[in-house]
């Protein structure tokens, strides 16, 4: 990444040129750097990662405590506590751990394994996801893969959605093929549930 002061014969400016350069801002400095495009953007640890990036944006603004808590990690690294939020969630999510609401409080009583029901469609399976006990869920973890025991391998990781009640998960577009699924229960304070039996669905 090389650092501009008038990138493009301009005071600023922000962009792809000719899908070779892309130019932009970070912290109130231009750059410019080479373009590139994933080889295979849906990789396991891609997809892992994207599903987890999505809830998080989605459930920041409905925390249900002050997202103030997160300004002391914020101030740590100056940055904001959005991001601050993300970052501690993201490196839990590469030890298999589950997101949590409260950086300060780690729970240790895990919910009830939910139960999971697939069926088959055209080019993809309906999982219905159905709570089973307390503490409330926050969200599912939902595995995918050829093999038995889908979860316990984090790159099977295919979406981390909200959950607080039954909930409907479409996969797709999927080849035809043999699939298994596997779902694990998170409340907010970062404790998941063991694995639903493993749903087997053969798409058609």
């Amino acid at each position: 990444m090389a650092r501009v002061t008038g990138p493009l014969m301009s005071f600023d400016a922000s962009g792809t040129i000719a899908g070779a350069a892309v130019f932009s801002r970070w912290r109130g400095r231009n750059y410019v750097r080479r373009h590139a495009v994933p080889s295979n953007p849906k990789t396991g640890p891609q997809t892992a990662v994207r599903s987890n990036m999505k809830f998080l944006g989605s459930q920041f603004k409905l925390l249900p405590i002050d997202p103030l808590l997160w300004t002391a990690l914020a101030d740590a690294g100056k940055f904001s506590a959005f991001n601050a939020y993300v970052q501690f969630n993201m490196r839990r999510s590469r030890l298999a751990a589950a997101p949590v609401a409260d950086p300060a409080t780690i729970g240790t009583v895990p919910p009830a394994a939910p139960t999971v029901a697939g069926t088959p469609g055209t080019r993809s399976a309906t999982l219905v996801i159905t709570p089973n006990g307390v503490p409330a869920d926050w969200g599912y973890l939902i595995y995918r893969s050829l093999l038995a025991d889908p979860s316990s391998d984090w790159s099977n990781l295919i979406a981390v959605i909200p959950g607080v009640a039954s909930e409907t998960y479409v996969d797709s577009p999927l080849l035809a093929d043999t699939y298994i699924y596997a779902v694990r229960a998170f409340s907010q304070d970062g404790t998941q549930s063991l694995p639903t039996a493993d749903e087997t669905v053969i798409v058609p």
